[in-house]
């Protein structure tokens, strides 16, 4: 019964894994709709830091701003134009 135990634990913990990656998946289909402006226009700053500098957290080396309308995503800003 020994190896038979031993693949029933490891189906078990694969399901559990399962479960948690489906209920992840059910979060953000339910949130990032919203995010993503299902209900209107929305606007995020999305801030890059500097790691060369590293008190405080970082350096502010640059910006930009995240603009999300029905579905449609557009990087604005001096960020976005940089390649």
């Amino acid at each position: 019964m020994g190896p038979l135990r031993s693949r029933v634990d490891d189906f078990h913990a694969e399901v559990r894994d399962a479960s948690d990656d489906a209920d992840l998946a059910d979060d953000l289909v339910r949130v990032v709709p919203d995010l993503l402006g299902r209900r209107g226009p929305r606007r995020y700053l999305v801030a890059f830091l500097q790691p060369a500098e590293l008190r405080a957290g970082g350096f502010g080396g640059s910006y930009a701003e995240l603009e999300a309308d029905d579905g449609d995503v557009e990087l604005c800003g001096p960020a976005a134009s940089t390649t």
